[in-house]
């Protein structure tokens, strides 16, 4: 009965891998981040410390969004670069590497073109009208200022990113693809030695880095091309995680190790301690001891995330659902055109005389039903947006 429950809660469901079926919590999961992608975005004008951080601010925040938006931006993107990692294996393997990366392309970079053009210089001019001249268009600015403004690709970065951790998974691949194609049966990434080492291995290059490089620090390759060196070490670390996972699939149902209730008790213990070393020593944040803490309990802390978030969803969300999957369809899509509907929201209720937890929620469900509505029957309804989206 308990090698049943376990077989059917992890994520070894060969029988949809090997048939190619959706494994619909993956979906759901994917639904989840994006909802987590979104709430993050709505919390930052309203965040104490978010100051220097984002386009708008507004005149009443609080804590509260701080603390939230604290513990989303740990461990959201690492779930899904671990998700991209999972199923980067089985995809090449069906396509073949030069088709694998065609895919890729077209799925990735083309997107992020579109969405350089016409979604973030939305978020950028009001950015412009808020610190510097409100009598200025938006055709004026965009053609005019847009890029020269830029100094980032805003949430657009990860699109660029995947795509360059799929080129390098795909050189490997074709360099070692027996070491993919054959798991080693006595070894398991899911055990807890071997996650114990990916911690601390991933912990320290992330410490390292960010003693040069703070966390948040955009460095710019080149002319145009701009990178956050300390995350991307945790992200792709994630990444080649999930590899491993699908890699080592058939053999982590039998890991006593994988059970749902201690990464849970770590997930919330995590918690406490960064909470406890923020509350104590964030006037040192910049010290070494404080980087070196924080780096190993982020690592530790997306690393618990995952595995909960990974046993959470494939016991109770593995199940057919007409909504959740139609919700799920419109994902790739509002994760990219979200963002300046958060951005203006933000800058149109900054005078608007509500309590700041109402503000939030209104950005937040607005821009959220907005961004599916207009994915769901407009852009994804296009032919050729629908085979990029």
């Amino acid at each position: 009965m308990r090698e049943r429950y376990q077989k059917k809660m992890f994520i070894t469901n060969d029988i949809a891998l090997k048939s190619n079926q959706r494994i619909l919590f993956f979906d759901y999961l994917r639904l989840f981040l994006v909802f987590s992608v979104i709430f993050v975005h709505s919390t930052v004008a309203y965040a104490i410390y978010g100051e220097n951080k984002w386009h708008v601010f507004d005149p009443v925040r609080s804590i509260f969004f701080d603390i939230g938006s604290l513990f989303s931006d740990y461990f959201i993107m690492a779930v899904f670069f671990f998700i991209a990692g999972f199923f980067a294996l089985p995809s090449i393997q069906k396509r073949g590497i030069l088709s694998f990366i065609k895919k890729k392309f077209f799925r990735l970079i083309v997107p992020f073109i579109l969405g350089m053009i016409f979604v973030i210089p939305f978020a950028m001019y009001i950015r412009y009208l808020y610190f510097y001249d409100q009598s200025i268009g938006f055709f004026e600015y965009w053609f005019f200022c847009y890029w020269r403004d830029i100094n980032q690709f805003m949430h657009l970065w990860f699109l660029p990113a995947l795509f360059i951790f799929f080129l390098f998974f795909a050189f490997f691949y074709s360099l070692k693809k027996d070491f993919f194609e054959k798991p080693n049966k006595d070894f398991s990434i899911a055990s807890g030695k071997s996650l114990f080492v990916f911690v601390v291995l991933t912990g320290l290059i992330f410490y390292t880095v960010r003693l040069f490089l703070p966390y948040d620090h955009w460095v710019m390759l080149g002319d145009f091309y701009f990178v956050q060196p300390s995350r991307y070490i945790v992200y792709f670390s994630f990444f080649l995680l999930g590899i491993l996972f699908y890699r080592n699939r058939i053999h982590s149902r039998k890991e006593k190790f994988l059970k749902p209730f201690p990464w849970i008790s770590l997930t919330f213990l995590l918690i406490l301690m960064i909470l406890s070393l923020y509350y104590f020593f964030v006037n040192y944040q910049y010290a070494a001891f404080f980087v070196f803490i924080d780096s190993m309990l982020r690592v530790s802390f997306c690393l618990s995330i995952v595995m909960t978030l990974l046993f959470l969803f494939s016991k109770y969300m593995n199940f057919q659902s007409v909504f959740l999957q139609r919700l799920s369809a419109n994902v790739y899509a509002v994760y990219i055109i979200h963002y300046p509907f958060v951005v203006a929201l933000q800058y149109y209720l900054i005078d608007v005389p509500l309590s700041v937890f109402v503000k939030f929620f209104i950005v937040f469900s607005v821009s959220t039903i907005v961004s599916f509505l207009i994915s769901e029957f407009f852009l994804r309804r296009l032919p050729l947006l629908k085979k990029l989206l």
